[in-house]
């Protein structure tokens, strides 16, 4: 027979784990947000993300970008998929990325900030003739 200070232990861990599940649901991807110190220092992961592919679209040889945040924690991961121009060299666009992702480090105090680029190609256009 189960005495009633087990039971009452059981439901006291039982709403205790509810608690801690109900705050990881109100971090990080899922609140929408990051919070930065200061009075208001809320960044919506959205504006962000519209933020980010901008100043990549505006480096040289870039004709499109896709860029995916992800917030852990302390912690935000940035991929970004960048598509450049047929005559454009990788190399010349790595730096200027890498220096987009240096400036969101920066701003981004106190989180950690690490991404990854993955360049490709576009290929040329063929004409179409009917």
């Amino acid at each position: 027979m189960v005495g009633p200070s087990v039971i009452a232990l059981g439901t006291v861990l039982t709403a205790l784990s509810g608690l801690w599940f109900i705050s990881l649901c109100g971090r990080g991807v899922r609140s929408g947000r990051v919070r930065l110190p200061g009075p208001g220092g809320d960044l919506r992961l959205r504006a962000l993300r519209d933020v980010l592919t901008r100043r990549t679209v505006s480096v040289e040889g870039v004709e499109r970008c896709r860029v995916h945040l992800r917030v852990k924690g302390r912690h935000l991961h940035v991929r970004t998929r960048v598509w450049i121009h047929p005559h454009t060299a990788p190399a010349t666009v790595q730096a200027p990325l890498s220096a987009v992702l240096t400036e969101a480090r920066e701003s981004l105090l106190p989180y950690s900030v690490t991404g990854g680029t993955r360049i490709s190609t576009l290929g040329h256009r063929r004409s179409r003739t009917r």
